[in-house]
C-alpha cells in the first residue's frame, strides 16, 4: 500500500528450480505468475534530498511485489589475492525476520565463470527464510535516480514497519539490470549484478558496467545476458554465469503450499492504519513548521547508514513501558517543539543534540534526553536563565551520564521530576549552574579580576577600553561559562566609570 500497488485478495507460490549450493531442496518457492502485489509506483522528487537536480525527477514504476523463499550465503575468494566476494547484503529487497535474527537476505549468486575465483564457501543458517522483493520498472537512467530509489524504499519500509531496511546487515538489498542501447534504438540486452551492498556500491556498479557495455557495442561487439558480481576493492563488475531466462527456470505451482487470502476487512483495516507515509510527512512539517526541505530531511534521515564509515544509526528504544516514547526523530522534534519555537528546538536538535550523540558515536534514542527535559533546558537559554554554553555542556554530561557517576545525570532529572514540575532548572540550581543574569550577580567575579589586573584596570582608566576585554576574558573564565560576555563587559566599564560611548 505505501508503494501505491493493486494488491491482490488472493496470491500464490511457485517452484523456480535450479541446482546450486545456495539452493539445498533445488528449487526456489517464489510468486512468479500470482504474486502480492504489483501496479505500483514511486516518485522521486528532488526536495527529498536524494537527486542532485530537479531534472532527474522520474516516477518508478513497481512491477511487482512477490513473497519468496531465501537462499544461503555464498563467499567468493580470489586465488590471487585475499580479495574476499560477498555475496551479500543486498537487493531492492526488503527482508524481515520475525524471530529476530540477523541477514534473512536474498541470495542467488552462482558458481563464477571467471577464472580470478577459486573458492567457494556457504552459510546455510538463513536458506528458506522468507523475503521480500519488490521488481521495479525501467524508468531509471542514472547511477544517481537508482540511489535516490533505493534510499526512498528504504524510507517506505522503515516507516510502515516491514523491514529496519539496514543494508549493512542484509535487511535490504539491491539487484541491478543495466543496460545500454544508442540513442532511437530499443533497449538493449541487461545484464544483472547481484547483490550489492551499499548504495555506494550499487551506484560505482551501474557506473562501471554501463561503461564496460558501451565499450564492447563501440568495439563492435555483442553484450551477453549474464550474472555478474562486484568488486568492492575495485569498483568493478565480473562475470559470474550466463543468464537464465524464465523457462530454464521450469517454473511450476508449488503443490504443497495453499494460496495467500486476503479479505477485504484486512486490507482496509490496513489502509486505516497506515501511518503517515514520508512524502506526506514532508508536506505537513513544511506547512505546519515552516521547515526547510533540506533541514526535513535531516529529521527523517536519522538512523539511515552513514556510508562513510560503515555505522548504521539505528532508531531504537529499549525503555521499560513506563519509559518507552515515541524513537522517531520527527516526533520527538514535534514533542520538543510543542509551544516553543520550530526553528530553535530544530537548531537545538541538529546542532548540539546530534553533534553531541556523534562525537560519542552514539545512536539516536530518544530516552537518552527525553523531549521534556530537552524541552525545559531550550526554555532556560531562550529566557536567558542558563547560557548556551552551559547548556551544550549539560546535554554532553546527560548523555555521558550512563557510564559515569556524574551530577548532572538522566537519573538525577527523574529523581527530581517526582516532586518537581522544573527538574531541569531544579537540578542547575543545585550544581550552580544558573546563568549569572544580573550585575548583583557579576560583581563578585568582576572585583576579584580587577584586583588580580592591576595594569589592564589602569588603561582602561585612562580609555583604552580595547583592554577591557582582556578583563572579560578572565571573568569568564571565573564564570565557567555561566555569564553573558556583553553584560560582562557593560558591567566592568561601569564599574570602572567608563562608558562604550566615552
Amino acid at each position: 500500500m505505501a508503494l501505491n500497488c493493486h494488491v491482490h485478495p488472493e496470491s500464490r507460490f511457485d517452484r523456480k528450480h535450479y541446482f546450486y549450493s545456495d539452493l539445498p531442496a533445488g528449487y526456489q518457492i517464489t510468486q512468479k505468475y500470482a504474486p502480492l502485489a504489483n501496479n505500483g509506483k514511486v516518485k522521486l522528487g528532488f526536495e527529498d534530498g536524494y537527486l542532485p537536480s530537479a531534472e532527474d525527477e522520474v516516477t518508478v514504476e513497481i512491477e511487482q511485489l512477490q513473497l519468496e523463499q531465501d537462499t544461503a550465503k555464498s563467499s567468493y575468494f580470489d586465488t590471487g589475492t585475499t580479495s574476499r566476494f560477498n555475496e551479500d547484503e543486498q537487493s531492492s529487497h526488503a527482508s524481515r525476520d520475525d524471530q529476530g535474527s540477523e541477514g534473512t537476505t536474498r541470495a542467488t549468486l552462482h558458481e563464477a565463470d571467471d577464472e580470478r575465483v577459486g573458492r567457494s564457501f556457504v552459510d546455510l543458517n538463513r536458506a528458506g527464510a522468507g523475503l521480500m522483493e519488490i521488481v521495479s520498472g525501467p524508468q531509471m537512467r542514472s547511477p544517481e535516480q537508482a540511489g535516490a530509489y533505493v534510499r526512498k524504499l528504504q524510507e517506505l519500509v522503515r516507516r510502515v514497519g516491514a523491514s529496519d531496511g539496514n543494508m549493512q546487515e542484509g535487511s535490504l538489498r539491491c539487484d541491478v539490470n543495466v543496460s545500454v542501447n544508442r540513442i532511437g534504438d530499443p533497449f538493449g540486452t541487461r545484464c544483472e549484478v547481484k547483490n550489492l551492498n551499499s548504495v555506494r556500491f550499487m551506484m560505482n556498479a551501474i557506473s562501471h558496467e554501463s561503461q564496460r557495455q558501451v565499450k564492447i557495442i563501440e568495439e563492435g561487439g555483442r553484450i551477453e545476458q549474464e550474472t555478474r558480481g562486484y568488486n568492492e576493492s575495485d569498483g568493478t563488475t565480473f562475470r559470474l554465469r550466463g543468464k537464465e531466462d524464465a523457462p530454464d527456470y521450469r517454473y511450476m505451482p508449488d503443490p504443497n503450499l495453499p494460496p495467500v487470502l486476503l479479505s477485504e476487512r484486512q486490507l482496509q483495516a490496513l489502509r486505516e492504519g497506515m501511518p503517515e507515509l514520508p512524502d506526506a510527512r514532508r508536506a505537513r512539517l513544511s506547512e505546519q513548521y515552516g521547515l526547510a526541505p533540506r533541514d526535513i530531511n535531516v529529521l527523517m534521515r536519522v538512523g539511515s547508514e552513514d556510508e562513510r564509515d560503515g555505522r548504521a544509526a539505528t532508531i531504537v528504544s529499549q525503555q521499560p513501558d513506563e519509559q518507552q516514547q515515541g524513537s522517531d526523530a520527527v516526533e520527538y522534534f514535534e514533542r520538543v517543539a510543542k509551544g516553543r519555537s520550530a526553528q530553535t528546538a530544530l537548531n537545538w536538535i541538529i546542532h548540539e543534540l546530534m553533534k553531541s550523540l556523534n562525537a560519542r558515536n552514539l545512536p539516536f534514542r530518544d530516552y537518552l534526553l527525553p523531549a521534556d527535559h530537552f524541552g525545559e533546558l531550550i526554555d532556560l537559554v531562550e529566557s536567558g536563565r542558563v547560557t548556551g554554553t552551559t547548556a551544550k555542556s549539560v546535554i554532553a554530561d546527560i548523555l555521558a551520564s550512563a557510564d559515569t557517576d556524574r551530577a548532572i545525570s538522566l537519573a538525577s532529572l527523574r529523581e527530581l521530576a517526582k516532586a518537581s514540575s522544573s527538574p531541569m532548572f531544579d537540578l542547575l540550581k543545585q550544581e550552580d549552574l544558573l546563568a549569572l543574569a544580573s550585575e548583583d550577580d557579576l560583581l563578585p567575579l568582576i572585583r576579584s579580576a580587577l584586583d588580580r589586573l592591576p595594569d589592564e584596570v589602569a588603561q582602561v582608566r585612562k580609555g583604552n577600553l580595547k583592554v577591557a576585554m582582556r578583563i572579560v576574558g578572565q571573568v569568564m573564565k571565573d564564570a565557567n561559562g555561566r555569564a553573558d560576555a556583553k553584560l560582562v563587559h557593560q558591567t566592568i566599564l561601569k564599574e570602572l566609570g567608563q562608558t562604550p560611548s566615552s
